[in-house]
């Protein structure tokens, strides 16, 4: 089944514990709202962003954008429950652009404890599928190959336990330009394969897809001469290698749609890389997608024409 997914980061990671009752009562409603809406959207893959990672004085803390979990809205495995009624796959993000903190926090505790964590805490409770692993640049000094030197295995080891461990979906986000150093040759510092090969499982990959971001202003011949020489093609080959049935499945592409101007050229891009590639779906990144004043899924209407209209 073809994967179309989104990204939320706002409205359900509303503080309920600090609410009003007159507060309370419009979250409850903008919730409400925003699930039926959810439900009712060809989205099958929602991607709650993100999940912040700290130790405080010695202990793990686990927080959706900062607001603790024990003080989310207090019925969010009931709106979860629905969603997932609906035929929706539930996943927090954990990572995001400048976000590098979060892995160097799960490398202090170590992945089985953070695993574990997340699975009793996150996951089991409110009936979360699994997660999504962005590793990114982003504060100053970080480039590409410095994050990956440095969190690459890690992030190998978070997908190969969580996976083995726990089961569920653990999928990856990556941005063009590094499917090819990091994820299907051997990028990291000291490693001999990529990070596709390392995440081998006994039937299948441990990674479940890889959501690769175009960027959508961008010339699109460019980036779609870029995301076949570098991304689609040599997948093949690694694929064959690896004795993956249909490699080309594990590539969703999308786009950050920071601004409705965005939205169009990334479009287009995904319709062209369906038509020359043969790729299946697509991720639309943006939570202002998702309006908390209005609590309006502003990709309807125009929005949902232009991405649903192939």
């Amino acid at each position: 089944m073809a994967k179309h997914i989104l990204y939320i980061d706002t409205i359900f990671d509303a503080n309920w514990d600090i609410a009003s009752p007159a507060r309370k009562r419009k979250m409850k409603d903008k919730l409400e709202t925003a699930t039926t809406r959810l439900r009712n959207t060809r989205f099958n893959v929602l991607v709650f962003s993100s999940l912040e990672v700290e130790i405080e004085y010695g202990e793990l803390r686990l927080s959706f954008n900062d607001t603790a979990f024990d003080e989310l809205y207090e019925d969010l495995d009931e709106i979860f429950d629905e969603l997932k009624a609906g035929g929706k796959t539930l996943l927090f993000s954990v990572g995001y652009w400048t976000g590098s903190h979060v892995f160097e926090a799960i490398s202090k505790v170590g992945v089985e404890a953070f695993c574990k964590a997340f699975y009793e805490q996150v996951a089991k409770p409110l009936g979360i599928d699994g997660l999504d692993i962005d590793l990114e640049a982003g504060k100053e000094g970080e480039t590409w190959e410095s994050v990956f030197n440095t969190y690459g295995q890690l992030i190998i080891d978070l997908t190969n336990h969580y996976t083995q461990t726990y089961g569920g979906v653990v999928s990856h986000v990556a941005n063009m330009n590094i499917v090819d150093t990091q994820y299907l040759n051997a990028g990291i510092e000291g490693s001999k394969e990529g990070i596709l090969a390392a995440t081998k499982g006994t039937h299948k990959n441990n990674i479940s897809w890889i959501s690769v971001n175009l960027p959508a202003q961008n010339q699109p011949d460019q980036v779609l001469k870029f995301f076949g020489d570098k991304v689609m093609k040599p997948l093949e080959k690694v694929g064959f290698k690896l004795k993956i049935n249909r490699p080309k499945d594990m590539i969703v592409p999308g786009f950050a749609a920071y601004t409705p101007d965005y939205l169009e050229p990334g479009q287009q891009l995904i319709s062209k890389a369906a038509a020359k590639f043969k790729t299946k779906g697509y991720f639309v990144w943006k939570s202002s997608l998702l309006s908390n004043d209005e609590c309006k899924l502003k990709v309807e209407n125009r929005w949902l024409e232009l991405i649903w209209g192939r």
